[in-house]
This record gives structure tokens, sequence and C-alpha cells, in this order.
């Protein structure tokens, strides 16, 4: 078992296959929401998206190597990605504020993930106006952790 820095390999870059996997893993969560495709001019930068994918990748490999073994369940990769739309906003458009956009996307698809994993678990997820709305708020205006957005998605799920 590895425990000094150069016993563990270095972190390679990820293929395009695999950087287009999990671009298209997102882009379908954001096809099925029509919220975000009233948007039809909007422009992404892939090589933001490609450094997103390429940091929730490096996470896993971190949950994996400081958490003997355990897999990012899919609340903390989400969580991930929103964390990085919300630092690195690969989303423009040429009417609306790039943090503006980049926090409305980050929390539909928050509000989307949290539902779908609750319904899958059968569960429900605790998702009334004043909580979307001090989730935007937070999105927007604070500074959040990876960890925070994590347990506040985990928090929502009863």
């Amino acid at each position: 078992m590895a425990n000094r820095p150069e016993e563990f390999p270095q972190f390679t870059v990820l293929s395009e296959q695999a950087i287009n996997e999990r671009t298209q893993r997102l882009a379908k969560y954001m096809s099925s929401n029509p919220q975000i495709l009233e948007i039809s001019d909007r422009q992404v930068n892939p090589k933001s998206v490609a450094q997103i994918i390429d940091r929730v990748e490096k996470r896993r490999i971190y949950f994996h190597i400081f958490h003997e073994g355990m897999k990012m369940g899919e609340l903390n990769e989400f969580s991930l990605y929103y964390f990085w739309i919300l630092k690195l906003c690969p989303f423009k458009h040429s009417s609306i504020d790039n943090a503006e956009l980049n926090a409305k996307i980050s929390l539909r698809l928050f509000i989307d993930v949290v539902h779908s994993v609750a319904f899958r678990q059968n569960k429900k997820a605790n998702m009334d106006s004043k909580i979307i709305q001090a989730i935007y708020y937070s999105f927007r205006y604070r500074d959040l952790s990876k960890e925070s957005i994590m347990l506040m998605a985990e928090s929502l799920i009863f």
C-alpha cells in the first residue's frame, strides 16, 4: 500500500473518448432540461468543460485513495460538476452575465440530479421555492466548497 507521494502514479491526461463520454453524460442532464435549452445561442467553452471533467476524475481517484476504495456517488460527482461550473464558467451568452448564467445552469442541474437520485432511492427531495432560492443565492454569491455542495445535495433527500 502506498503512503509516500513518489509511490503514487501520476494522473494522466484523459483520452478524448473518456472526455466525450463524460461530456455526453453531463449533456444528457442538460438536454432533458427545457429551461436550459431555452437559451438557444449559448456558447460552451470546450476547454473549460474538459478541465472540469479532468478535475472531477482526479477527485474520483482521491475518493478511492483516501476513503479506502470508496466509489464517488452520483450526488458527489455532480456536486463537483456544479462547483467547477460555478468556478470556471464554461457557458456564455451575449445577453446574460457569465456568472449568473452558470449559476442558473448549475442550479437547474442540481435540482434535476437531486430529484433523480431521490426517485431512484424511493425517497423525496425537499425542494420548495425558498430552498431553491437559497441555493441559487449561495451558488451566485457565497464562497462554497466542494464538500458543502455535496452536503447540501445529500441533506435535501429524505
